[in-house]
Order: C-alpha cells, then structure tokens, then sequence
C-alpha cells in the first residue's frame, strides 16, 4: 500500500507518471494530515496483517518534503501489536534523495527500507548532483542493514546510459538495484514507452541486468510487461540469474492525502471513492479485482493476444492497465 504523504515535489522528471496528476489539488490537501495519515496506517497494518501487503510504502511527490515527514515516518515503523506489544513494521520510503545531509543521516539509522529514484548526472546542475551523490554514500557506507537501501532507475529512451547507476551503488556499497520501464501519466503527456514500443526497451534493461550481474549486484523489475516483449532465450537468461519480470499485476493501491483511492497513480481515472469507503483492507481488495477484472483479462493489448496461452492462463495481462486502457 503506498500512502502519499504529499503532493510537492523538487524535481520535474520527464517520464514522471505523477506529472500533471497533482498541479490542481487543494491546497489544504498539500500534504497528508496526521489524522489522515493515523487512518491509513490502520488500512496498511491490515494489508500485512491479512498477507495482502508486504510493506507500507511513503512516497509523494518527494514525501521527505513533508514538514512533519520524520514524525510521519516514525509513526509508521515503531507500531502496537492488537495486545499492546511494540513492533517495527516494514516501512519504505520512495524519495530522489535530494535533502539536506541531516536527513540523510537520519534516514541511515532508522530500520526502514530507502528506494532511491536517481536520474543521469547530466539531468541535475553540478551542485545538486554533488549533494545527491553525497548523500547515497552517506546511506549506503553508514546503514548497519545496507539490503534495505535500493537505487532506482527509469528506462524511458533506447540505449539509454544506465553506467552512472552502477558507479553510484559501488561507491555506495548498495547492492540492489530497481528498474522500470516508464509508465504514463493519466494524460499520457510524459515520456512513457507505448506498448509497441515496450520490445525496443528490452535490449536496455538485459543489457543493465548483465552490467549488474557482473558487477554482483541484484537487480529486480516493477510493473508488469507482456511476455512476448521477450525472446524466450532472453526471459532464460533473466530467470537463470534470479530475475524475474512481473506479467500482471494486483495495483499499487496508492492512497492521496486526501485518502481517495487509486488503482495505481496512472489509473486514476477508474473511481474508487474513499479509503474511508471500505470496511477493511479485503473489501478494498475485491473492489479494485472486479473493477480492473475484464481490462485485465478480457481486453486484449495486441490482436496476438487473442489466442496467447498466456492470457488464457491468466499469466500475462497484457502490459500495463493504463496502456490498454488508452488503447481502447
């Protein structure tokens, strides 16, 4: 379950599926209020509780820019058990990493899990890419528990240079590192990878999948892309090296500071009212598989999913929701 802690952000990525998503809420709705945020934790502890979550994850935006963002965030890892026991609970936090040094050594010490989204040096003025840079080393070389920490890259263009990912995470000791092919935003106005374009983005993403297997760091996939975006010997090899790629999807359940629910940011369009609607986490559940059920199955992306065992077996959904969805 992923809470937006706020709407504010300090960077302005091309393939940002959030572009445009946010630039007319509320001021009000700026960033989550602690009463808002005490009601959403109840919905993420029964995600985990009932097994159907791993982790609560705060984003934004940038959810560090949140003026209350360490008190959030220690609200949300030190927990209550039902009978009164304390527990830390498996918190993650999506940022760009661009804070002050303060916070970075803040965020070193807590025992929760950092995604850190980092872009080309070239994206950034020197200045900000320095303090960047510093402050991934600062996490990476002071955590006790440096598995929690991962970099995160966004395929969004062919051959796009991935070489300064790996040097960060070697310079940093961090050893996982996450990769997307980019999503759209609700206006389709980003930089995203359309569906017949998803094929031509393999090369890139086996090509950082070889640089970190040799550099022996782990790399792992995010949202689903359609099976015969690979070639089978390509999909071995991936699978061979401990990587594998997601066919279909259950949604991100995103949550807003206002507490709308969201299939996942790109699907805003599909109303799903209120966190405060649902009775539980279950029901919640059951809403988004029946409401996203023929998309997912019965809406084909391509004219060769028609007769694909894959669909048939409900493996492969086809690619991303929200690409199908243009489509149609």
């Amino acid at each position: 379950m992923n809470l937006l802690l706020t709407n504010k952000c300090n960077q302005r990525c091309p393939y940002c599926f959030l572009a445009g998503t946010l630039d007319h809420v509320d001021k009000a709705m700026e960033e989550i209020s602690i009463d808002n945020f005490e009601i959403a934790l109840k919905y993420a502890r029964e995600f985990l509780d009932f097994g159907l979550k791993k982790r609560i994850n705060l984003l934004g935006g940038e959810p560090t820019l949140h003026s209350r963002f360490e008190e959030l965030l220690r609200k949300a890892i030190y927990q209550k058990t039902k009978d009164n026991a304390d527990v830390i609970f498996p918190v993650h936090v999506f940022s760009n990493g661009l804070f002050d040094i303060d916070l970075a050594r803040f965020l070193a010490k807590e025992p929760c899990g950092l995604l850190l989204n980092v872009n080309e040096p070239a994206f950034y003025p020197s200045a900000l890419w320095d303090k960047l840079e510093k402050n991934i080393v600062e996490i990476g070389t002071s955590r006790n528990n440096r598995n929690l920490v991962c970099l995160s890259i966004n395929l969004y263009k062919p051959e796009q240079d991935f070489s300064y990912i790996i040097s960060l995470a070697q310079k940093s000791k961090i050893k996982h590192i996450r990769a997307d092919i980019a999503r759209p935003n609700i206006q389709k106005s980003n930089s995203h990878v359309a569906l017949d374009r998803i094929s031509q983005m393999i090369p890139s993403l086996l090509a950082l999948a070889d640089h970190c297997i040799k550099s022996g760091i782990s790399l792992v996939t995010d949202c689903c892309l359609p099976v015969c975006s690979f070639k089978d010997e390509d999909l071995k090899m991936l699978t061979d090296k401990g990587i594998t790629p997601s066919f279909s999807c259950r949604g991100a359940i995103d949550v807003n500071t206002d507490l709308e629910v969201w299939y996942c940011i790109p699907m805003k369009a599909l109303k799903l009212g209120k966190l405060t609607d649902y009775k539980n986490a279950r029901e919640l559940v059951k809403a988004l598989d029946n409401s996203t059920y023929t998309l997912k199955w019965m809406t084909k992306s391509l004219d060769s999913c028609e007769l694909c065992k894959w669909r048939s077996l409900k493996i492969c959904q086809g690619g991303c929701l929200a690409l199908k969805e243009m489509k149609e």
